[in-house]
């Protein structure tokens, strides 16, 4: 290593001032002394440098050149010495005389372990890498020994045919280590784990399993992190993994979709939290609520292009001591819904908090109880068996909306009596949402801005004695059961949509309140969906039953094997139409069975694309005959993933933020995307640090469009907006991608 070596500078030269007896020499001299301060004997190339100049001197008496008295730094390493850097401002006033520069001795380093005729390429890294993507020092066709610099590294072993073989080499001056080489197959991974101050997290549990969950998830390799917050893991043998970390007093965590190219290097730095948690003092008409129920709630919901799906998903709980009060267990900092469930109740009362890291948040929750009653009629008759349900305004917010009919426990739930009259608690005063729905959770009638008093509050509901009903049929005549059923209701302010769905028959019905223009409508997977029913309903007026009609579309069969022909169960298929220049549409999706065996509706037309996905199972995309053959889909052993870093101009990371790909010429639907990034465990959108992460998909061409700046229909009409980039992806490859977004 005789030219101007790539290192960072970790070694630290020690120089002092030599004494002159005599006249002060033309340009000052620099002698080296080694880390035992004797003197070193061996050649030293010592460079000096000011801006772009440098001159070097190889040989004692290494004077300054004249013309770089003004040099701003030095360089110095022999064949078992150094390397040392050396800014000049270290060596201010000491321009008489002469430097003596400590330069430590070199290790000498053995590997073991090379096969006859291999060649090792060796990279030193130091520990304090940011980055681990550029070695400090790299030593091409090792033969042993290997003289390396003092300090602590993490070493890198390659053949060109395996992983990376990494280790810790603590390298000391003039000492002798031994390594042995280790052929693996795969990747290699360096974890830094460090706390939410940035400083290290030591004997860190890390651990690597497969995509999937439960018994699916195959451990794959652990290892403990060193005092400075380390680890690594070598020879990962799947093309992604999930990572996870745990450590005392640090809430474990899971980081899914990990990939890196086989014979490659990955880094990951984990930040990991102690949380926060509440203590609240709950009272109920000022005593203690003693077995009352803390829960924190999911406020953040389900990431999703655009933002997040609310959910209601209970995340940590605690019970109300004796003492009035409940401590919840902690959670990542953040927001959520402290919910309380007083002793009894099925309902309770939310209120929106924030945890601070390594904090515990105090509350004091103040309840009463105040009653919510009225009546529920149909007609003139009482409507028994009736949900009446009760929220306030933060109820509604930490309501999950998926499926639409999801009934939080916040809420307040009573059914109706046999005369149609109903009451219930809520404990708060405020203004609420009185709500009347069926057994199937679908709205009959609603009631907004409803102050609670002391005195509570009465709602009754007055809903038509007739009631929308019908069958939904196929083309034969033969009832759908299972359908799904959708009533449009057209008011001047817009349009609401009520869900509902067949029994087993094929009947439905929709009771409403007041006069009302509606269209009606039903779909099934495996059908084309009916046309809209108009009504345009009267009170009290009787409505004839009605029918919609669902033509039961063709089926594509077939089985899902591995490489092997074996059978490949709980994968994903999914159908979609094909018109050139439209974006493709959906027709059906199934999972397959024990077996591997699917059948699913085929698109209009006399072919089907099919889109393979799930966690044993990487993106296979096929085009096939709408023909009743049996077509089967081979699991391909390889795949690619893409890892992408989404930032603003100022560098701000975007967050929500996704990718639509085409490959080979065809789009990827949304809704594969999202499949995918469900059965690998990723998120289909990129995260607060704007990092985003697709595994899983086929190698090709691809070319790639910013989620938040395009649509399926532009991009199949040949339009460019929010391009970003073409791109080839090879098997085994995972591609990086840095995208400014506007």
């Amino acid at each position: 290593m005789h030219n101007r070596p790539r290192f960072a500078p970790i070694l630290v030269a020690l120089l002092a001032r030599t004494s002159a007896t005599g006249p002060a020499p033309a340009s000052p001299a620099v002698e080296f002394q080694d880390d035992r301060r004797a003197p070193v004997l061996e050649p030293v190339k010592v460079c000096f440098y000011r801006g772009l100049e440098t001159a070097c001197v190889e040989a004692p008496p290494y004077v300054v050149p004249a013309a770089l008295q003004d040099f701003d730094s030095l360089t110095a390493e022999g064949p078992h010495h150094g390397p040392v850097v050396l800014k000049r401002a270290d060596l201010v006033g000491a321009m008489v005389g002469g430097y003596a520069v400590t330069i430590p001795r070199k290790s000498r380093l053995d590997v073991t372990g090379t096969p006859i005729g291999t060649a090792l390429s060796l990279s030193l890294y130091s520990r304090a890498d940011q980055s681990f993507r550029k070695p400090a020092f790299r030593f091409e066709h090792v033969d042993s020994p290997v003289w390396v610099p003092a300090g602590d590294f993490v070493v890198s072993l390659t053949d060109g045919e395996h992983a990376p073989d990494l280790q810790f080499l603590p390298s000391r001056p003039g000492e002798k280590e031994t390594l042995g080489f280790h052929a693996r197959d795969g990747w290699s991974l360096i974890v830094r784990c460090v706390d939410a101050k940035g400083g290290a997290v030591t004997r860190a549990l890390v651990g690597l399993t497969s995509p999937g969950t439960g018994s699916k998830a195959l451990a794959l390799g652990s290892t403990k992190t060193s005092t400075d917050g380390l680890g690594i893991l070598n020879g990962v043998a799947q093309l992604w993994v999930t990572l996870s970390a745990a450590g005392d007093n640090f809430l474990p965590l899971q980081t899914p979709g990990v990939a890196a190219a086989v014979r490659t290097v990955a880094f990951r730095e984990i930040e990991m939290l102690r949380g926060g948690n509440v203590r609240a003092t709950v009272t109920i008409a000022g005593e203690p609520a003693v077995g009352a129920k803390c829960e924190l709630v999911d406020s953040r919901g389900k990431d999703q292009p655009g933002g997040r799906i609310p959910t209601s998903e209970v995340l940590a709980e605690a019970t109300v001591g004796r003492n009035g009060i409940c401590e919840t267990p902690r959670l990542k900092p953040g927001g959520y819904i402290f919910r309380v469930t007083p002793p009894g109740a099925d309902n309770g009362e939310d209120d929106a908090v924030t945890l601070a890291e390594d904090s515990t948040t105090e509350m004091e929750e103040k309840l009463g109880r105040y009653e919510i009653r009225g009546t529920v009629k149909r007609g003139e008759d009482p409507a028994p068996g009736m949900f009446v349900v009760a929220m306030n305004e933060l109820d509604i917010v930490a309501v999950s909306t998926v499926g639409g009919r999801t009934a939080p426990p916040a809420w307040l739930r009573v059914r109706t009596g046999s005369d149609g009259s109903y009451r219930g608690q809520v404990f708060r005063r405020g203004t609420y949402t009185v709500m009347a729905s069926d057994e199937a959770w679908t709205l009959l009638a609603k009631r907004e801005k409803v102050a609670v008093g002391a005195d509570g509050a009465a709602v009754d509901f007055q809903l038509n004695s007739a009631e929308v009903s019908g069958v939904v049929v196929d083309q034969h005549g033969d009832p759908v059961g299972g359908a799904q059923t959708t009533l449009k209701l057209i008011e001047s302010d817009g349009e609401t949509y009520r869900p509902g769905a067949t029994d087993a028959s094929g009947h439905f019905t929709f009771s409403l309140e007041g006069a009302a223009n509606v269209e009606v409508i039903a779909k099934k997977g495996g059908y084309r969906g009916s046309d809209p029913f108009p009504l345009n309903i009267v009170p009290d007026a009787e409505i004839p039953p009605i029918t919609l009609v669902l033509k039961k579309l063709d089926s594509v069969t077939g089985h899902v094997v591995d490489s092997s022909g074996s059978p490949v169960p709980g994968v994903h298929v999914l159908a979609y139409g094909t018109v050139p220049g439209l974006p493709p549409t959906e027709v059906g999706s199934t999972e397959t069975d024990g077996d591997g065996a699917f059948s699913v509706a085929a698109a209009p037309g006399g072919a089907s694309r099919l889109f393979v996905t799930g966690a044993q199972c990487a993106l296979q995309i096929t085009d096939v005959g709408n023909d009743g053959e049996d077509h089967v889909l081979r699991c391909s052993e390889v795949s690619s993933a893409l890892e992408a870093s989404l930032r603003k101009a100022n560098g701000a990371p975007v967050e929500f933020d996704g990718f639509r790909l085409v490959w080979e010429g065809r789009l990827i639907p949304r809704e594969v995307l999202l499949e995918q990034a469900e059965s690998f465990g990723t998120s289909p959108v990129s995260d607060g640090s704007g990092r985003l992460t697709i595994v899983g998909l086929p190698p090709g061409e691809y070319g790639i469009y910013l989620m938040s700046g395009s649509n399926e229909a532009l991009i199949s009409g040949g339009q460019k907006y929010g391009f970003v980039s073409d791109l080839r992806l090879d098997a085994l490859q995972t591609a990086e991608l840095e995208v400014q977004v506007p």
